[in-house]
Parts: structure tokens; C-alpha cells; sequence
């Protein structure tokens, strides 16, 4: 097979990405094509970088696994990003060493106990939802507090604080092109509380993860850092509020649009595959980015060692060879739904089993108590905007049941 490469004189025509939607909710046409013709291409990216970017499943699977590919996020609105050493994002044996410390005190277990709390937090929210009426919004009212609080919850963060630690949890999240000063106070503040959380814990530990992960050790008595610790905690906060804020907007309004809150408050046992359903099918706008560490040749395409490559799990998500009729938003899939929304190989999202915890819970009670749920507005209506993290989500979602 002849390897290929860009021609010089092309590459100021490349393609901009992300891609457009031609809906809030819909997938860029582009990466259907792509998936068919040319699943491998050279792309500009918004900040004036170029890159690689791969559509199909197969591809996009074996690059986030693949130790020839380092992890790498291109620069942000606030500048280039540095290598965060207290985080996961690094190559092994650094990041060996991180997530086997981490690992030992975020078990399964630890998750499963934070479903009675979710599911109590779920109800209560869902009071404050009914109490305000017809049309309250399900973004600020449910979608932000359920991974914020059940987060400060697991991580110990005292009964106190929570309502300040809500406040600039949700002011570093909702941040956006316009809220550049708002993100530089936030996130210092936001660190601040996770840093003292840490050192309180130290002090007085007690029955979470915090306290476990400044417990735990490996055989050579190695423990986790200051940095690592608080890098740990805002790792899950910033991860799991994104993830699970925007799957319960999103998977409100594509539940709505088949009816499926009433199926699952006829039939709970659907609502885990619905959970599963929603994180293949949401549409997401960006995803993961790779580093190659050496020289890989795909589908007859050179990718030099240094060039970045982009792997949007959304493309991969609705890949026809991997899922039937992926395009079609289906509660009740019998395919086995191996989605990578939650990304696949050494670096697969550590929270993965508890943003599924509150998904879970979430769309349990949702559709328990109010199974005619359904957006106020129509689709087009929805104000929509997209925060620094590269996330595109509802700004209000004004709810009907």
C-alpha cells in the first residue's frame, strides 16, 4: 500500500474542526462520509494547529489503547496546556503508578455506596423541581447538583461547605468564550476548597475517598502527594460534573423525543441500557486527543511521530460496522452497546462507574415520578452555548410533565 502524505501546498485548504452541526442536536454530516471514504484526514483545529483526525470505531479504539500514542490536549482559550504531572494524563510508568494508587482506594465498592445518596439526592431535586412548577429548569435545578453534590459527597467535602463549593464548581463549569474572568477566579477557588478538603482530612479522616486515597500505599510505601491528591479530586469533580450535567440535558430531551421517560417508568429495567444508549448516542462536539510518540502508518496514511491526532468517540459512537442502525437513538439495543464515550484503554475515565451511579439514579426517579417529562420549549428554541472544556450543552431547559 503507498503511504500518503499532505502535499504543502493543500494544507491551507485544509478542513476546519470540530466540524458544524446542522442541529443543536445533531452530528456533523461529515464524519458519516468520512467514515466511508476517508477515515483518515488532516484537519486545522481552532487553534490554528493541524492535526489528524480519525472517524471509524476500529481506529479510534486502537489509538486511545495503543502505547505509540501518548495522551495531549491542544492549547485552550487561557493558553497552551502544561503537562500536569500530579494527573493521569501522562504515559506509563508515571501514570502506572498514579492509577494503581488511586485505584486501590476508588474500588468499585466505594462507587456502589454512593448510590443511596444519589438516589435520595435525586428525589429531593426532583421536589424542587415540582415545587417550582411547569417550566422550571432541569439544567440548574437537577443536571448541575446531582454530580456536583454527589462528587463533594464521595470526596468528603463537609455539609458546610458544600453550598460555596456548589457555587464555584458550577461558575468553573458553566464558563464560556465570554466568562474569561469568571474561569480565572473559579478555578483558583475551587482548588483552594479541594487543597484545605485534603488537609482537613489529613487531620480528621473519615469515611471517603479523600481520606482513603491519603491512607493508601503501594509495597514500596509509596503514597500519593499534596499535588496528586488535589489534582485526584479535581480531576473527578471537572470530569464527572461535564459528563454527567450534559447526559442528563441531553438524555432528557432525546428520551422525550421516543417517549422514553414513560418507557421507563413502565418498565425500570430499561433504564440501565437507556443510561448506555444515551452516553453512546449524545452528541458530543470535540474528544480525546493523541500525541504519536513515533512514526504509524493507518489505512495507507503516514502519521509522523509528533503529529497530533484527534479521536472523537462521537464519530466512533455511530459508526455503522460497529453498531446497528447507529443513527438511531434506541433505549431498548440489543447489540451489546460497547460504546468509548468514557474513552478505552489505560487512560478509560476512572469516574466511568460513577457517572453511571448517577445516571442511573437520575433517570430512575425522573421517570418513577414524572414519566410525562418533556422539554417546555421546542428543539430550536433551547439556548445552547459551549464552555472552555469544549462542551456543548443547554443553558436552560425548561421542563413540562
Amino acid at each position: 500500500m503507498t503511504t500518503q502524505t499532505v502535499p504543502a501546498e493543500t494544507e491551507t485548504e485544509l478542513p476546519r474542526w470540530p466540524f458544524q452541526r446542522p442541529s443543536p442536536m445533531g452530528m456533523p454530516t461529515e464524519y458519516a462520509r468520512l467514515r466511508a471514504e476517508q477515515p483518515v484526514i488532516r484537519v486545522q483545529l481552532m487553534t490554528g494547529d493541524q492535526a489528524w483526525l480519525l472517524s471509524r470505531y476500529d481506529d479510534v479504539k486502537m489509538v486511545l489503547a495503543d502505547p505509540r500514542f501518548s495522551p495531549r490536549q491542544p492549547a485552550g482559550p487561557l493558553g497552551p496546556q502544561k503537562t500536569n504531572e500530579s494527573s493521569l494524563f501522562q504515559d506509563p510508568p508515571a501514570h502506572t503508578r498514579l492509577r494503581g494508587l488511586v485505584s486501590r482506594a476508588f474500588t468499585a465498592r466505594r462507587v456502589e455506596s454512593v448510590r443511596p445518596f444519589a438516589r435520595q439526592l435525586s428525589h429531593d431535586l426532583v421536589d424542587e423541581l415540582v415545587a417550582q412548577g411547569h417550566g422550571a429548569d432541569l439544567i440548574s435545578t437537577v443536571a448541575f447538583r446531582m454530580p456536583v453534590d454527589t462528587i463533594a459527597e464521595l470526596l468528603g467535602v463537609p455539609p458546610a461547605d458544600r453550598d460555596a463549593f456548589r457555587e464555584a464548581s458550577t461558575a468553573l463549569i458553566m464558563a464560556d468564550e465570554r466568562d474569561v474572568e469568571m474561569l480565572r477566579e473559579a478555578g483558583p477557588k475551587v482548588h483552594g476548597m479541594v487543597r484545605e478538603t485534603v488537609a482537613e482530612k489529613r487531620r480528621r479522616p473519615a469515611d471517603d475517598l479523600l481520606s482513603a486515597l491519603i491512607a493508601v500505599r503501594d509495597e514500596n510505601q509509596d503514597r500519593l502527594t499534596e499535588d496528586e491528591l488535589v489534582t485526584m479530586g479535581m480531576t473527578l469533580l471537572i470530569a464527572g460534573f461535564v459528563a454527567t450535567a450534559n447526559s442528563i440535558g441531553l438524555g432528557t430531551v432525546l428520551l422525550a423525543e421516543v417517549d422514553g421517560i414513560r418507557a421507563l417508568h413502565d418498565d425500570p429495567s430499561l433504564v440501565p441500557g437507556a443510561v448506555e444508549e444515551i452516553l453512546r448516542y449524545e452528541p458530543k462536539v470535540s474528544g480525546p486527543a493523541r500525541m504519536a510518540k513515533v512514526d504509524v502508518e493507518l489505512h495507507g496514511v503516514l502519521i509522523k511521530a509528533g503529529d497530533l491526532v484527534m479521536v472523537p468517540e462521537q464519530s466512533a459512537n455511530r459508526d455503522e460496522r460497529q453498531f446497528r442502525n447507529a443513527e438511531v437513538f434506541d433505549i431498548r439495543r440489543t447489540d451489546g452497546n460497547q460504546h468509548i464515550a468514557f474513552g478505552h484503554g489505560i487512560h478509560h475515565c476512572l469516574g466511568a462507574a460513577l457517572a453511571r451511579v448517577q445516571l442511573q439514579e437520575t433517570f430512575g426517579v425522573l421517570s418513577s415520578r414524572l414519566p410525562g417529562l418533556r422539554p417546555a420549549l421546542a428543539l430550536d428554541e433551547l439556548v445552547w452555548r459551549m464552555n472552555f472544556f469544549g462542551d456543548n450543552r443547554f443553558r436552560l431547559l425548561p421542563v413540562n410533565w
